[in-house]
């Protein structure tokens, strides 16, 4: 169990440094924007479990809402600033 562990977190570093070794200072800036996805969509579960009410089509829904929110986003930041998101 501790090596499966470990190998998931050498993965994840792994991940994040070469993501910001790619992108600088705009990789972090999306380290930082996909942890808060994985924060919100665990909060949600959580909450929903709580309550004993967790739905797998909810929560597809959820995420497909997030989803389409970061598409929205992404045009019209290229729409404002004319750089490709």
């Amino acid at each position: 169990m501790n090596d499966t562990i470990n190998y998931a977190h050498a993965a994840l570093a792994g991940v994040i440094t070469a993501v910001g070794a790619m992108w600088g200072k705009l990789g972090w800036l999306f380290v930082l924007w996909a942890l808060c996805m994985a924060l919100d969509y665990l909060t949600g579960s959580l909450a929903a479990m709580k309550k004993g009410e967790w739905s797998s089509d909810r929560a597809r829904e959820g995420l497909w809402q997030a989803v389409a929110d970061e598409v929205i986003t992404a045009a019209e930041y290229e729409e404002i600033t004319g750089e490709p998101y």
